[in-house]
């Protein structure tokens, strides 16, 4: 937002910065009810992560499964999808094939930081998408992936929504080839698919 105005009969230009709360406001409106139970009721996505995805602050996330009447979980219920998302696997599958090209292209796409707090993966070749979501689901036994598909217009992406009906579409007015994003687990799993990737690019030298 900017203005004009004039000091000592010059005019300058002075910026005013849109403080966060409002900007939180302008995305809050961009929440539907269907995007809610989507993340909520059927990727089981807690508050707090679905803020993360869409932009906003978790208040505003409640406040709004509040106001369409989406039930919260109860004590127990998020005490069960809390437990751990992953299984640890074996040696004899982390030296299988899958294993071996899954952690390979992990290493080179996926987003293998300490700060990270889920497992990450974006590219816009579905067959490598494919290829780490077939490792997450049978190395280590996740159960729930977030899968997005962000692009400039929908209308770019339906073979992308034929290979992946359960993602959820994001626009991003600036992308010019659609992309699909892995999203799952928490920091231990980022850890230890970041570790498992590089003790297997080690063993192959």
């Amino acid at each position: 937002m900017y203005s004009t105005v004039g000091f000592t009969g010059f005019p300058h230009i002075v910026r005013f910065h849109t403080p966060n709360y409002l900007k939180g406001a302008q995305v809050m409106k961009n929440i539907s009810k269907e995007l809610l139970k989507k993340y909520y009721l059927q990727q089981k996505l807690t508050p707090y992560k679905i803020a993360e995805l869409i932009g906003v602050n978790h208040k505003t996330v409640r406040s709004y499964l509040k106001k369409y009447q989406i039930p919260m979980r109860t004590a127990s219920e998020y005490n069960f999808l809390a437990r751990k998302s992953h299984t640890n696997p074996s040696k004899k599958k982390l030296q299988s094939k899958l294993s071996i090209a899954g952690h390979s292209a992990f290493l080179c796409e996926g987003w293998h930081t300490e700060k990270t707090n889920a497992f990450y993966f974006c590219n816009t070749d579905p067959a490598l998408v494919l290829l780490v979501l077939n490792m997450l689901k049978r190395i280590y036994q996740v159960k729930r992936v977030a899968v997005q598909i962000m692009a400039k217009e929908k209308t770019e992406t339906k073979k992308l929504f034929d290979i992946f009906p359960e993602a959820s579409f994001v626009v991003e007015k600036d992308r010019k080839t659609p992309i699909v994003r892995l999203r799952c687990g928490g920091k231990n799993l980022a850890r230890e698919v970041i570790e498992n990737s590089y003790r297997i690019i080690t063993s192959l030298y």
